[in-house]
């Protein structure tokens, strides 16, 4: 290994680290020996001359030297306050015991390095060279001196060698440096001449070294002691606990800065005194009391007691006990305070908390439960055991009570509830039951627990509150009984206001066709009467003209009786034409709407009509003229309010139905403006009377318009009934129905129909839809499958028009019973959810189809009279 020890040699040694320093008698003893030595006479017959009594006197005194070196160290080490100066004095003592040139001490660090410490007459250059070099690891024991004698004849590394030759190092000694017998650094010595040493000689450098160790050792544990200490200090003075030690007497000998804050006094003035001396009498007393019982009794004393502050009286949890030296005597008592007023205040806090929620449940009727999943046990809160009607605290946890109040018809849906809060802890549970209390009272329950789980994610409790809903559940009885009273009451106000809706719409339309035929039969007056007899005097007029010729004053008489008469006669024509168009009344819709695009131009209002003449367009006279005064009412209004002096109106017949559309480009219209109540917009354009009008043709009236859009309004009347009401308006196909169909005779055979839902308002609805119908029979209505199949029985229907989902028997199971016993009844579907399922099951139970209810209005009707066709 290249280091500084290479070729060292290795002296033996008797001596070790525990070897006691000698003391100056030791000293004084060993000259005294040595001056005997050479008294004696043999001794004296040795010495062959002077010079050698003098070397041996000399080799004597230097010994004695080294004694008092080694002496003075000893004492150096003892009283020396720092390291530096044992190192000073250990570097003296080595270099005058051994005569060296240079001296150096070194230290392992932390990281196992040794590292240069202190040193005489060594440079900078030589000290990096050798830092780190040494023939012993840290912590290493049983070491010995290492002498390299002469180093330019020894075997260390040749770069090495040459840093120390240069340095005029030629001898050098390593002695190690050991506390508690382990290494920890060496004390080199170097000669700048080779150098043996005798046994002496390394006896007294390894004492030197030993009282080296020593001293770094001391002060090591000194320093580690300050620092312990320190360490103690600032861990008891940021602690929140007030610690203090007292004496006998009762004087502090210690309290830290807690301590010192909560009795609001100066730490440093207060060592030495007694409480009484700091505090006040009432509290000095109560602190005395306590310490006293822990000096009688000797064991350890846990009691509150109250200090003022500046905030309030506080409270401290305090434990004093005594403290004991070697021989278990006691010599100072101790305590640790922990001001506890926050957590009594929390406490205080919590117990009113408690006391309000217990307060709040009490005034809600809400009782709380905890259910311990895996103990299978319980608990409940004071309100949940009164709302279950069980004395408080009767309530043993267990789920055997808890079922044994549960109503039994409501055990199932309970446990249900139950199983959905454990499978899905995320989300709460709620649900309703009744429950038997021990006095036979029934109540409701409602219910709403969650499932609380580990962080492995395993159930453990299940939490939840129980509310008296019984007073709840009887008003929502009482207001379904007030709910069907109500229905029956609409219901009777309905079909009285469908009926009166009806009469009002048959009035109206009665209405318009008593003004159609006012105004024809006085354009008819008119044209048979008055202007015949307005034609008849101007006849006359003119005989008289020719009679007063060569009579200038009754020629310009009867001038201008003729000219009255021409103006009557005119007037009239134009009063015929605006009563009644003879042209609608002589040669058809189509040819009075082009008379009537010819007529506008009175009202600036430009007019291109385009109709398809059509020889087969039968339309009774009625519907001809309701037509005609809907399109010119049209027309009208887009003069008055379009503002572009244009329109279109065209006729054509489109998948049998009749379409008349009138448009303009003008200003337009807010569609939901004309349907608001407040708006007007109806009322101001007749739209709404033509709506009317419409419906009770069997007919439609769609309008499309939007400001700056222009406007759209179209006429849709069905053909494929015309046969049935010749010469009257046809009853209504699509829309509200109406009494003029009751003016229609019956068909040869009619449609029996039977009306199956659990709803009262739908069957009426129903009812009047199919009632405008003549060719239909209405024979019964059923609310649930069980009355429609006696009903089936009883009446055999044609057409059983059967909702899906009602009480006792649905409507799924109905039809399938129904179509097993009487194959040949048509069985048509309703349901508010027309899901693919249902439609499915529907017809594998034999049903024709299934339609919304809402589309009922439209198609019910064409769908029984498809159906029968089909069957027929």
């Amino acid at each position: 290994m290249n280091t500084e020890d290479s070729g060292r040699k290795r002296p033996s040694r008797e001596s070790n680290n525990s070897e006691k320093v000698p003391d100056k008698g030791r000293v004084a003893e060993e000259l005294r020996k040595g001056e005997e030595r050479f008294r004696m006479p043999g001794a004296m017959a040795d010495i062959t001359t002077i010079k050698e009594a003098k070397e041996a006197e000399t080799e004597l005194r230097d010994r004695g030297n080294q004694l008092n070196v080694l002496y003075d160290l000893a004492s150096t080490v003892n009283r020396a306050d720092s390291l530096h100066l044992i190192y000073d004095r250990s570097l003296d003592a080595i270099l005058a015991t051994l005569r060296a040139d240079r001296a150096s001490i070194l230290l392992f660090d932390e990281q196992g390095v040794m590292q240069f410490q202190a040193w005489r007459g060594l440079s900078e250059t030589y000290r990096r060279a050798v830092t780190g070099h040494s023939p012993w690891k840290r912590g290493e024991t049983g070491t010995t001196p290492i002498v390299v004698e002469d180093v330019a004849a020894s075997d260390i590394d040749p770069a090495l060698k040459t840093v120390i030759l240069e340095e005029g190092i030629q001898a050098m000694a390593f002695v190690p440096l050991t506390s508690s017998g382990r290494i920890i650094g060496k004390f080199m010595v170097y000669f700048k001449r080779p150098w043996k040493p005798d046994e002496e000689d390394l006896g007294v450098t390894q004492g030197i070294a030993d009282l080296l160790g020593t001293g770094i050792e001391r002060k090591r544990a000194e320093q580690a002691l300050r620092e312990s200490e320190q360490r103690l200090r600032s861990i008891l003075d940021y602690a929140p606990a007030a610690i203090f030690i007292k004496d006998p007497a009762g004087r502090y000998l210690f309290m830290n800065e807690q301590c010192a804050r909560v009795l609001s006094v100066n730490r440093e003035q207060a060592l030495g005194n007694t409480d009484q001396d700091l505090l006040s009498a009432e509290l000095a007393a109560q602190f005395i009391a306590n310490d006293q019982r822990v000096w009688e009794s000797g064991s350890l004393l846990t009691v509150e007691e109250q200090v003022p502050q500046a905030d309030g009286v506080h409270t401290s949890l305090v434990q004093k006990f005594l403290l004991r030296d070697n021989q278990g005597l006691p010599y100072a008592l101790s305590g640790i305070a922990l001001d506890i007023t926050p957590h009594l205040q929390l406490e205080s806090a919590i117990q009113a908390s408690e006391a309000r929620l217990q307060l709040a449940q009490s005034a809600a009727n809400i009782g709380v439960f905890d259910w311990d999943i895996a103990a299978q046990k319980g608990v409940w809160s004071p309100e949940l055991e009164r709302i279950w009607g069980i004395p408080g605290g009767g309530f043993d946890g267990t789920a055997e009570a808890w079922r044994r109040f549960v109503h039994p018809d409501d055990l199932t849906s309970v446990h249900a509830g139950s199983r959905r809060s454990l499978e899905d802890p995320t989300t709460a549970s709620e649900f309703e039951y009744r429950i038997v209390r021990p006095d036979g009272a029934v109540r409701w329950i409602y219910a709403k627990a969650k499932t609380l789980c580990d962080g492995a994610g395993r159930a453990v409790r299940m939490v939840g509150v129980n509310l008296d809903i019984t007073d709840r559940k009887e008003a929502q009885l009482r207001l379904e009984r007030f709910a069907e009273e109500l229905e029956a009451q609409v219901e009777d106000r309905t079909r009285d206001l469908v009926q009166s809706h009806d009469r009002l719409r048959a009035m109206a339309t009665e209405l318009n066709l008593v003004e159609q035929r006012e105004r024809k039969r006085l354009a008819t007056e008119l044209h048979d009467h008055l202007q015949q007899i307005l034609v008849l005097g101007k006849l006359t007029v003119g005989q008289g003209k020719r009679a007063a010729t060569g009579m200038p004053a009754w020629e310009q008489v009867l001038k201008k009786v003729d000219d009255i008469f021409s103006d009557a006669l005119t007037y009239t024509r134009t009063l015929v034409s605006d009563l009644s168009p003879p042209v609608l009344r002589d040669h058809g819709l189509a040819a009075a709407l082009q008379w009537l695009g010819i007529y506008m131009h009175k009202h600036n209002l430009t007019v291109t009509v385009t109709v398809h003449r059509d020889e087969d367009l039968r339309l009774p006279e009625d519907q001809v003229i309701l037509l005609f005064q809907s399109v010119r009412e049209l027309l009208i209004n887009s003069a008055k309010h379009a503002g572009t002096g244009k329109a279109a109106v065209r006729m054509e017949q489109d998948n049998g139905n009749l379409r008349i559309e009138v448009r303009d480009e003008g200003e337009g219209f807010s569609l939901a403006a004309a349907a608001a109540p407040s708006g007007g917009i109806s009322s101001k354009y007749g739209l709404l009377s033509i709506q009317e009008r419409m419906w009770a043709l069997g007919g439609s009236f769609v309008i499309e318009s939007a400001p700056g859009k222009g406007t759209t309004a179209t006429l849709l009347l069905p053909l494929a009934r015309n046969d049935e009401v010749e010469g009257k308006a046809a009853g209504p196909k699509n829309g509200p129905p109406s009494t003029l169909a009751s003016t229609l005779p019956p068909p040869a055979s009619r449609i029996r129909v039977l009306l199956v839902d659990d709803h009262i308002m739908v069957r009426q609805g129903l009812r009047v839809i199919l009632d405008a119908y003549a060719d239909i029979e209405l024979v019964g209505e059923a609310a649930n499958g069980e009355e429609a199949l006696r009903l089936v029985d009883q009446r055999r229907p044609t057409v059983v028009v059967m909702d899906i989902n009602m009480p006792k028997m649905d409507g799924i199971e109905a039809t399938g019973r129904i179509k097993r016993r009487y194959p040949e009844t048509i069985v048509v579907g309703l349901s508010v959810n027309v899901a693919k399922e249902n439609e499915e099951a529907m017809k594998r139970a034999g049903a024709v189809g299934l339609m919304t209810k809402e589309s009922a209005v439209e198609q019910l009707y064409d769908a029984i009279v498809e159906a029968v066709k089909k069957r027929a």
